[in-house]
């Protein structure tokens, strides 16, 4: 009986082990997606700023666009909160 009873552990052991290592790798890939996903958002705010100031894309009559200094405030809330935004929407699961 306790022979049994200490096979059965050993036997679940690598079970345990493997799904809590596929739960660290599920966790790994959600933070690096967050990341990407807050560098394309910066990356894409910044395009979009470089569109409009070079005359490519014309959104509104304002025949002059600030530098981008003023807009960098922007990128300090976009960066950090769009992946948590995402997050609530569901984006991720």
């Amino acid at each position: 009986m306790v022979a049994n009873l200490v096979l059965h552990k050993i036997q679940a052991e690598p079970i345990v082990s493997h799904s809590l290592m596929l739960a660290r790798r599920q966790e790994i890939n959600l933070q690096l997606s967050q990341l990407a996903d807050a560098l394309i958002l910066g990356v894409v705010f910044w395009g979009c700023y470089a569109l409009r100031a070079n005359g490519i894309i014309q959104l509104d009559s304002s025949p002059e666009i600030p530098a981008f200094e003023y807009f960098l405030w922007m990128l300090a809330v976009i960066i950090p909160f769009g992946p948590f935004l995402l997050e609530l929407q569901g984006y991720y699961t």
